[in-house]
């Protein structure tokens, strides 16, 4: 069934109305994009629309569910092949049959910036997330900006922008590694493998 257009602007009423009255929190693009990250990290959905949250005394719990371990997997393999540019056509179908959901786009003023914020109206996490990973996937910059830790070991995604503010600052390689520390671990251990390398040479 086909719906009339007032039906239509009636529905659109009600989600504006929604909107406005929500205490739901609104995201930059860039600010939901480390959330999402940060789930795959941590197995932790905090802050994400979709989650499940707990008010005892005052208090606000997360509220962690079985899906939620099964969702971090599948949010890190889809991750790890967009990093290395190997992401399927039948993963991203699967993505876009899952990444449909209403979304309400508002625009602030920030220290005199224009910035756009996007609140999310999701049942559960998998619409959210498979929107996130399509937004990344489908904007170089954004591709180009998310990484993985190559410590072995490690294997955490971040943002590369996030770390450093001049391309002349200490730590700007870091974009290998997901902290100072483990860009100088990483530095460390390819300098013995050198060395390692360099010693089997000379006994030949």
């Amino acid at each position: 069934m086909i719906p009339t257009p007032t039906e239509v602007e009636k529905a659109q009423e009600v989600l504006l109305e929604v909107d406005s009255t929500t205490e739901a929190a609104t995201f930059e693009a860039k600010e939901l994009v480390r959330r999402v990250l940060e789930f795959a990290n941590t197995g932790k959905p905090k802050g994400l629309p979709g989650a499940r949250e707990l008010i005892q005394g005052g208090q606000t719990f997360l509220v962690i569910t079985p899906e939620h371990e099964s969702q971090q997997a599948d949010l890190c393999a889809d991750l790890t092949a967009i990093v290395k540019g190997e992401l399927s056509g039948p993963a991203v179908a699967r993505l876009r049959r899952q990444a449909r959901h209403v979304m309400v786009r508002s625009y602030a003023i920030n220290r005199g910036a224009l910035v756009r914020k996007e609140r999310h109206f999701v049942k559960d996490l998998s619409p959210l997330l498979a929107d996130v990973l399509l937004s990344i996937y489908g904007d170089q910059a954004a591709r180009a900006d998310v990484k993985q830790c190559r410590l072995p070991g490690c294997g955490r995604f971040f943002l590369a922008s996030d770390l450093v503010d001049s391309p002349a600052a200490r730590g700007r390689r870091r974009y290998r590694f997901c902290s100072q520390e483990h860009m100088e671990a990483g530095q460390t251990s390819s300098a013995k493998r050198m060395a390692k390398l360099r010693a089997k040479i000379k006994r030949k």
